[in-house]
């Protein structure tokens, strides 16, 4: 069966945080990112403005993160993807940007990493 090529507007990738590790044992906070399908050309040049400290974690997540899914607020409900809850998952949990980014990055970039997932 042949693989049809058709085009994307996001795909879901999931992502792994490390909370804490205690006794050895890593506690990680695992959920499903929706990116953006973007073209080469555009990924190049986030990922050159990213090495370059040119963009900021909001624009770069802004121009790469278009969901999420799997996430819950205290009381339950849904913790639903806007750029205020997005703030408010960078505020609480440090270290979560470069989790996005580096999901981001092996999906794009492909690799060992890309091929496992």
């Amino acid at each position: 069966m042949a693989f049809v090529i058709k085009k994307r507007e996001s795909y879901r990738w999931t992502i792994e945080h490390a909370l804490e590790k205690r006794q050895g044992k890593i506690e990680v906070m695992s959920f499903d990112a929706e990116f953006k399908a973007l073209p080469t050309s555009r990924i190049e040049v986030l990922l050159q403005q990213a090495r370059d400290m040119k963009i900021d974690d909001m624009a770069f997540l802004g121009e790469i993160l278009v969901a999420w899914h799997g996430l819950r607020a205290e009381d339950g409900t849904e913790f639903a993807y806007s750029a205020e809850n997005l703030k408010q998952l960078l505020e609480d949990f440090p270290g979560i940007t470069a989790s996005l980014s580096r999901a981001w990055t092996e999906s794009v970039l492909g690799g060992t990493a890309a091929r496992k997932n």
